[in-house]
């Protein structure tokens, strides 16, 4: 229904994984299997319409199996042939790549003008900064996710660092079939604002005079102020006497 509505299989993929990912839902683990099944049943029995089969294939017998094999009935909007024509352009400059933005006039020309940027991302950063700025690229997103990630289970911002988290992975879904870095107001401005909140948030709780760490104290003295632990102390005391 997703896929219908947007127009798009990442986007419906992206929709999905935020849902089933999101810290902020409040589900034990069984609840998100079958959210999880649930989306899988609706994927099965929307892929079987018509008007599914004439937006993602090129005939009426095209099926999902089509799209795991990566086979030839699956409207790619010329993806398929565009991909493995930047790729054997590229490889004369692979370590340090053609340039920033020469990607995007190179589409156009393998492409006898018919698409204007390489509809992947990781194709074009290969293209533009070779194999050694793919590489930083990549390892600062991973870094990001995963920094994101284990603020979401262990830091007290858990919807800010799980919403970090889920930026990032969806970045990483886009720049299979688009190129989202280029799309600075729509994306790459909120991923960094928020991406920025969260490792803010993170190196507060890191110091030791930070908010929450002040925090922690404040609360450990609450307690130990509190009734019920000023006699929990006393009868402690009486028995040790």
């Amino acid at each position: 229904a997703i896929a219908m509505t947007t127009g798009s299989r990442m986007a419906s993929l992206v929709l999905i994984i935020t849902l089933l990912t999101s810290p902020s839902l409040g589900l034990r683990w069984q609840g998100r299997v079958a959210i999880a099944v649930a989306c899988v049943v609706t994927v099965l029995l929307v892929s079987q319409t018509e008007a599914f089969k004439t937006r993602f294939f090129f005939d009426e017998d095209g099926s999902l199996t089509d799209v795991l094999t990566l086979s030839g009935n699956v409207n790619t909007a010329g993806r398929r042939e565009l991909w493995p024509l930047l790729l054997r352009e590229c490889q004369s400059s692979s370590l340090t790549g053609l340039g920033i933005a020469s990607a995007t006039p190179l589409t156009f020309e393998v492409s006898d003008g018919i698409l204007d940027h390489p509809h992947n991302e990781y194709i074009r950063t290969y293209c533009d900064e070779g194999w050694i700025g793919s590489i930083l690229i990549g390892l600062f997103f991973l870094a990001a996710l995963l920094r994101s990630w284990a603020g979401a289970f262990t830091g007290r911002d858990k919807a800010l660092h799980g919403a970090a988290g889920q930026v990032v992975l969806a970045l990483l879904i886009f720049s299979i079939t688009d190129n989202p870095l280029s799309y600075t107001a729509h994306f790459m401005a909120p991923l960094a604002a928020i991406l920025g909140f969260s490792d803010r948030a993170l190196a507060e709780a890191a110091r030791p005079g930070g908010v929450h760490a002040r925090h922690n104290r404040e609360t450990a003295n609450e307690l130990a102020r509190s009734p019920a632990t000023v006699r929990h102390r006393g009868r402690s005391a009486s028995g040790a006497g």
